[in-house]
Formats: structure tokens, sequence, C-alpha cells
């Protein structure tokens, strides 16, 4: 039995220095959702998933 080969991006990072421009920029130009954001105790930064 062979694994079949994976093609494409799993996920991928940005940083970003303006968080919420960062989100309405994906959302509003490039048509994306928002379909999971977090914060994290303890952590400086959050998180958003498409």
């Amino acid at each position: 039995m062979t694994t079949p080969l994976h093609r494409g991006f799993d996920h991928f990072a940005l940083r970003a220095a303006d968080f919420d421009v960062t989100v309405r920029f994906g959302t509003e130009a490039l048509g994306f959702t928002v379909a999971y954001a977090c914060t994290s105790s303890g952590v400086v930064g959050r998180s958003a998933s498409r």
C-alpha cells in the first residue's frame, strides 16, 4: 500500500503588525471568512483561521 502524495497547503501563518487590519483585508478584499478565532492566556497575540 502506498501513501498518497499530498499537494497544496495544509496551513500557513502570517505575522501582522495590526491583526484587526489584516483580518479585515482578508475578509473584505480577499473574500475569506473567519472560521475560528482565539486568544491564549499568557501569550501576546491572537489567531484566526479559515
